[in-house]
């Protein structure tokens, strides 16, 4: 039985992406206000330990999830829900949610009387695609949108074609090694 695994991006902010790469069931990205954290918010109102992101396995396949350990919840948003503009779901205390690719994270849910300013944390979840367009250099073919589907052997993703103005494709992806079919 091999380890299940995933390589991934967080985009915090404005931020570049920081790349990790989880192994098996047991390893951790920390988030929080710990300088020691994988993704260190140095905000009063993000916990120390404030969630964790790590791997679940659903077959043979990975599935990335977060838990919350704060006291102020930690709001995720998936893609189709960003799109639309709907609210953050609150992810309360030991609660764990399953991420897509381009899910977000809102670090913390619920912000302390701090005035008017929000000082809350967006954190955007990018798994590595093949050929996955980059606005940042403006590079890349597919700006994958959202997973429309799931087999044995491949996931299937929605995704603007960049190479020809944006036209909306189907990618499938292999589990194979990451390759697009």
């Amino acid at each position: 039985n091999r380890p299940v695994e995933l390589r991934f991006s967080l985009v915090c902010g404005s931020c570049a992406p920081m790349e990790f790469q989880l192994v098996g069931t047991t390893e951790r990205i920390s988030v929080g206000r710990r300088a020691e954290s994988d993704v260190a918010i140095a905000v009063s109102s993000v916990s120390y330990d404030h969630c964790e992101l790590f791997l679940k396995r659903r077959n043979r396949d990975p599935v990335l999830c977060v838990r919350d350990l704060s006291k102020n919840g930690t709001g995720v948003r998936h893609p189709k829900a960003s799109r639309g503009d709907e609210p953050f779901l609150e992810v309360c205390r030991n609660e764990v949610e399953v991420l897509q690719h381009k899910s977000e994270l809102l670090v913390p849910a619920r912000q302390k009387n701090c005035g008017s300013e929000d000082t809350r944390t967006s954190i955007q979840v990018l798994f590595s695609l093949p050929d996955a367009y980059d606005p940042q250099r403006n590079t890349g073919r597919w700006d994958y949108e959202e997973k429309l589907g799931e087999g044995g052997l491949a996931v299937v993703y929605r995704a603007r074609d960049m190479a020809r103005e944006g036209c909306v494709v189907a990618v499938k992806v292999s589990k194979f090694g990451g390759r697009e079919l």
